[in-house]
């Protein structure tokens, strides 16, 4: 701990030498949260060309119009910092290397860009700190049988068994060091070749997307991507094409020191996974603002691999995926613009267990989730200066559509859920986190923000709904009854959200206040609340986050990014 407080103070030292002025926080200071300020520019400008957003990154943006190989040039510097709190829940997603975990988090990441001639190098570590207090959560000895003489059993089945995804991913403190949002590529005028670690996002969703976010750290790959839209005859084209590596967490279960949940859980193999995957945009010519895409991943472990077949994602749309054991998962988006109006519409739809084409996501019985949402923006006034008010809302919902995808005829686990597998238990995960949706699997989620916007500057007010894995609830609850299951067991958080961004020349802070009642926590109920009343295992938590991040960058962009 002493360390922790040594470190802390020398990087508000270190800020305080920078910018005369001191720390504060996260309403998305990392470089893919900050591509949604441009975002917000595009709807308020209909003479700014509306882009995509679907492929977003943390690489800084150069340009490659002049190439000078006799200079090596210094593109941008930045330095981020950001103390975290959770008070008695590890809550918190789309933080990338950060993680979750009860207590005090810390977080700091410089960034550099080099530039010769069409070669970039972007040197961007994480370091990570993480007091891990335990989790206000069932007591160790919790037996189960409140929630049937199965529970223990069905939960490590259908979940903890085949995925990696615990609550509680360290027992004591934590100190990590990530290469972070680093790369090196060769850019011609539209596409980049090279290798990297940063954390990537694909689809239209803001919050949440179904195949690729900055959930967890990023991973290790090698990537062919545009870095600019290719202008076709048939309209405007952006794609990325990936091949890498994912780590395993090696850390034990959720509720795995309770001796009747343990018995249950079963060992992971440690061996290397390999993942790849692509998406591919397209922007008509004939329809101005309309977004259609496709993006698809495939995972396994490599000594399962089969040569180039396996190591590319244009086999991730076979149907053959349990008898390669190589998991595929994959979504189609629309997303559509209304600058006029200042309006946006967007939706994701996928499945689970294959490459998504936008035929076969309309089959019968396969393991679907979608993403939908809407952004609406009311300029205040015609003077810029007064900003605007910005209304979003989001939806996402992983659950299966009927019983026959989470339980088979004998009444076992289907084992069909997002993001598990039983074949690569670890799942689809990275450092025991999920790389897609963080609600997770079975789940679902609603989201409602309203903010003052003014280029970087916002204040905001949000609550999101969650559902947590519906699939298990089902599964333990309802499975062989002749009769309704009990429909006031359902595990639910409401989180409250007040958020706020500030700029100072090219210091930018940002704090997070939420408060999250979680009801029915683990989906049990107990105590004198009765069948709809309060329960004794319903819990608080209060998660505070502040964040400085500090620009110097020669693109004027990209310190707004």
């Amino acid at each position: 701990m002493v360390a922790l407080l040594k470190y802390k103070v020398f990087v508000i030292a270190i800020l305080l030498l920078i910018y005369n002025t001191t720390n504060a926080q996260n309403v998305g200071l990392d470089n893919i949260s900050l591509q949604d300020i441009q975002r917000v520019k595009s709807l308020l400008d209909s003479n700014i060309n509306y882009k995509s957003f679907a492929i977003r990154n943390s690489t800084f943006t150069q340009n490659f119009e002049n190439i000078n190989w006799k200079k090596l040039e210094v593109t941008n510097f930045s330095l981020e910092y950001l103390h975290q709190n959770n008070s008695t829940q590890p809550y918190g997603y789309n933080d990338g290397s950060i993680g979750t975990s009860v207590g005090t988090q810390l977080y700091i990441n410089p960034q550099l860009n080099l530039k010769w001639g069409r070669i970039t190098l972007q040197l961007s570590p994480e370091k990570t700190y993480a007091d891990n207090s335990p989790i206000d959560g069932l007591p160790q000895n919790f037996e189960g049988y409140q929630n049937g003489d199965a529970f223990w059993r069905r939960y490590y089945e259908i979940s903890e068994n085949i995925i990696e995804n615990p609550e509680r991913a360290y027992k004591r403190y934590s100190e990590n060091l990530y290469p972070g949002q680093s790369n090196l590529l060769y850019n011609s005028k539209t596409v980049s070749y090279g290798i990297s670690t940063e954390n990537l996002w694909w689809g239209p969703g803001i919050n949440h997307s179904l195949v690729l976010t900055n959930n967890a750290p990023g991973f290790p790959h090698v990537t062919i991507n545009t870095h600019k839209p290719i202008k076709t005859s048939i309209g405007n084209i952006e794609f990325q094409l990936i091949g890498g590596s994912l780590t395993n967490l090696d850390a034990p279960p959720t509720n795995n020191d309770n001796p009747f949940a343990a018995q249950y859980s079963l060992k992971k193999p440690s061996l290397d996974r390999y993942i790849t995957g692509m998406i591919f945009t397209l922007q008509p010519e004939t329809i101005k603002n309309l977004t259609i895409g496709i993006a698809n991943m495939a995972y396994m472990y490599k000594k399962n691999m089969n040569g180039f077949e396996d190591a590319t994602p244009f086999t991730n749309f076979t149907k053959f995926t349990r008898l390669k054991q190589r998991p595929a998962l994959g979504s189609v988006f629309i997303s559509y613009a209304f600058p006029k109006d200042h309006a946006e519409f967007y939706l994701e739809y996928g499945r689970n267990d294959r490459g998504a084409t936008p035929i076969n996501i309309f089959y019968d019985s396969i393991p679907t989730g979608y993403i939908g949402g809407i952004r609406k923006l009311y300029p205040l006034g015609l003077n810029a200066n007064n900003g605007t008010i910005a209304l979003n809302i989001e939806i996402v919902h992983l659950q299966m559509q009927n019983p026959n995808q989470i339980w088979t005829s004998n009444l076992s686990a289907k084992k069909t859920s997002w993001y598990t597998n039983d074949q690569v238990p670890q799942g689809y995960t990275n450092f025991g986190q999920i790389i897609g949706s963080a609600v997770g699997p079975g789940s679902n989620a609603q989201n409602l923000n309203i903010a003052w916007v003014k280029g970087v500057k916002k204040i905001g007010l949000g609550i999101e709904r969650l559902v947590h894995n519906k699939d298990f609830y089902y599964y333990n609850y309802f499975n062989g009854l002749s009769y309704p299951g009990p429909n006031f067991k359902y595990w639910a958080d409401l989180t409250y959200d007040l958020n706020f961004r500030w700029n100072f020349g090219n210091l930018i802070f940002s704090a997070d206040y939420k408060l999250s009642d979680y009801y029915n926590y683990m989906w049990t109920k107990t105590g004198l609340g009765g069948i709809y009343g309060p329960s004794d295992t319903d819990k608080k938590n209060i998660q505070i986050v502040l964040a400085a991040k500090y620009i110097i960058s020669k693109n004027k962009n990209n310190g707004s990014k």
